[in-house]
């Protein structure tokens, strides 16, 4: 197996950060919004029920945060192959270029 170029290497690492940045929320902000969404917090807050608001409120902010993971993902891996050439190499070979110009039944 060939080696990464250190370039390149340095290149996918700040592509990462910079999706990463770009696509992924961090908690405060997810929480925010949230909580600006759905009044229904606010509410139990105010009726003093703490522990079942974070509890909830901690699940749905997993859920976006996996929802804004698998987005990072998807525009990561599209554009790897669009801005490196190892990833593009390694896709090339894995896939059939007919593959890509297929389209519903053809693809059986």
């Amino acid at each position: 197996m060939r080696q990464i170029p250190m370039k390149e290497r340095d290149e996918f690492d700040a592509l990462i950060k910079q999706y990463r940045t770009k696509y992924i929320r961090n908690s405060r902000a997810i929480v925010d919004n949230i909580y600006s969404e759905k009044s229904i917090y606010h509410d139990r807050i105010v009726e003093k029920q703490i522990s079942e608001t974070i509890r909830d409120l901690r699940e749905e902010v997993w859920q976006e945060y996996l929802k804004d993971e698998v987005n990072f993902n998807a525009l990561l891996m599209k554009d790897l192959y669009d801005k490196l050439q190892t990833p593009r190499d390694i896709l090339d070979k894995l896939v059939d270029k007919d593959v890509l110009s297929k389209q519903g039944d053809s693809l059986s």
